[in-house]
Parts: structure tokens; C-alpha cells; sequence
């Protein structure tokens, strides 16, 4: 009873998490707490630079475990159309979920308007999203991460995000923690510079 316990934490917690973090961008709500707190005479909507309507846009889901799929049924509940990547689950299982699956990372990568990653840390998965990987990424997605931190190259997003390929990047999780301004990503969001500001005035990130 307690392990049928255990394996069931977190599950409905996490997925909500990353649907937060979604929410967060499509909608502004943190940037636009950030303005009004600024200047509230000059709040104004077009400070929501990572604005989409979600209804329509593509979810797409690395890694459909228990997590995963709760984060994936969230996502359609918002008339978002789902597709995941998972090379460990069984052929057919995409026939029960009524999701899409895509046979290749690159190919989810594509065509997802939102990345929401829920693999677990293993030999395949350190690093996986690396700058080869950001580099496949439909341009302007959002990338969420709530699994662990070493499967993202926090410098190889950090890069999306000048480039433009990404448009809003939210960690549930570091590859080092407690975070350290060491990590590149860490330091941007940290020091709010001129220079990071002008690269990256168009962009959002959340650690």
C-alpha cells in the first residue's frame, strides 16, 4: 500500500506544473504582474510578447508515463492537439491514448508549439535537448521541462532563445542544484543587464 502510494505522488502535482508554466506564457500573467509593478501607468497588453491562442497549437509530450499522459489529457482538455515521443512504450499504445506519436524526437520537435518533457534521466536522455536538438525545433515553440535537469543543455537554450527558435523556456528543474550562476541560463534570467536585455527582450524563461 505505501509503494502504490509512492509511485502515485506527484503525478496530478507535476503535470499541473508544466499546464502552469504553459499558461504563464500563452497568457502573460507573470510579465504582465513585472510591467504593471514597473510603471503602472504604462501597462499595456502588447507587453505579452509570447501570447498564443492554445486551442489549435500542438502539445507534444517526450516521455508518455504517468506524468506525461496526465500533462498530455490536461493539454487536450484545452482543445490542444497532442503528439508524444516515447521510444519505451509499446507499438499501439498511441491507440488508447487517441494521441499521435511521433516516431522520432526531431519529428515531435517540428511540429510542436509546446514542448512538455517527462522522460526520465537515463543514459539516452542526458542531454538530449542539446543545441543539435534546439536546432530542430519548430521556431517559435515554448520548451518545459519538469523532468530532470541534465536533460537539458541549459547554454543550448539559452542560444534557442536568442535566435529566436525559442520563444519562452520554464524549468521545473536545474542541472545543478541548488542553481548557480555558473549555469548560463541561471545568470541571464539573474542579472536583467542591458546586454541581456536587449538580446532577449522578446523572450521569457522561467527556473
Amino acid at each position: 500500500f505505501r509503494r502504490v502510494l509512492f509511485r502515485s505522488y506527484g503525478t496530478t502535482e507535476v503535470a499541473d506544473s508544466a499546464i502552469a508554466m504553459m499558461l504563464t506564457f500563452a497568457r502573460g500573467t507573470a510579465i504582465y504582474d513585472a510591467k504593471l509593478r514597473e510603471d503602472p501607468s504604462a501597462w499595456t497588453h502588447l507587453h505579452n510578447v509570447t501570447s498564443r491562442r492554445l486551442r489549435g497549437a500542438t502539445y507534444g509530450v517526450i516521455g508518455m508515463g504517468r506524468i506525461g499522459t496526465a500533462s498530455a489529457l490536461r493539454a487536450r482538455a484545452f482543445g490542444m492537439n497532442v503528439v508524444f515521443y516515447d521510444p519505451n512504450l509499446s507499438i499501439g499504445a498511441e491507440l488508447s491514448f487517441g494521441f499521435t506519436r511521433a516516431k522520432r524526437l526531431e519529428d515531435l520537435l517540428s511540429v510542436a508549439d509546446v514542448i512538455s518533457i517527462h522522460a526520465p534521466l537515463n543514459k539516452d536522455t542526458d542531454r538530449m535537448i542539446n543545441s543539435d536538438a534546439v536546432s530542430k525545433i519548430k521556431p517559435g515553440a515554448y520548451l518545459i521541462s519538469t523532468a530532470r535537469g541534465p536533460i537539458c543543455d541549459t547554454a543550448a537554450l539559452l542560444e534557442g532563445l536568442k535566435s529566436n527558435r525559442l520563444l519562452a523556456v520554464g524549468l521545473d528543474v536545474l542541472p545543478t542544484e541548488p542553481a548557480t550562476m555558473t549555469d548560463p541560463l541561471v545568470a541571464a534570467w539573474r542579472a536583467r543587464s542591458e546586454e541581456h536585455t536587449s538580446e532577449l527582450q522578446s523572450r521569457q524563461y522561467l527556473v
